[in-house]
């Protein structure tokens, strides 16, 4: 996963003369520096693309940056396989997550949607993970007790 780092918080994207880079999934964290004052840093994913890239391209680059053709495929054929597996559902909803939030950017950055729909969007897709993440962790809890006889 391509990240980037910086003491400013970066635009959405930023234009270069033949590619432009695009930001999302910013965080904010602080540390110290070596005289003891707090500095704050805003760290991003970031994908390049072609300076005019189609939606899917822009869609598929960010995409790509969490997941690898290799791996869409293998989450894809692991739910087809045990389609009730916790963990199995879990993967593939973090996947259409990605998915969602890779149109909801596209879409702003070709000015089809708003910066504000991609603000939502994230919130929501954190929304869904969370509430994945308790029910895949209470189901392995089960699993384990059931199984193992241990939590």
């Amino acid at each position: 996963m391509v990240t980037s780092e910086s003491t400013n918080r970066q635009a959405l994207e930023q234009e270069f003369p033949r590619h432009r880079l695009i930001n999302f999934n910013y965080t904010e964290t602080s540390r110290e520096d070596e005289s003891g004052d707090v500095q704050v840093f805003h760290r991003c994913e970031q994908v390049k693309v072609r300076k005019y890239a189609a939606r899917d391209e822009i869609i598929a680059a960010v995409i790509n940056n969490q997941y690898t053709p290799a791996a869409e495929l293998a989450c894809l054929n692991n739910i087809l396989a045990a389609p009730d597996d916790v963990l199995r559902q879990t993967e593939y909803a973090d996947y259409q997550a990605r998915r969602a939030l890779a149109k909801a950017i596209a879409d702003c950055v070709l000015r089809i949607g708003n910066i504000e729909d991609v603000k939502q969007t994230i919130r929501d897709l954190q929304l869904t993970a969370e509430f994945d993440l308790r029910k895949a962790d209470a189901t392995l809890k089960a699993e384990l007790k059931t199984y193992y006889g241990v939590i």
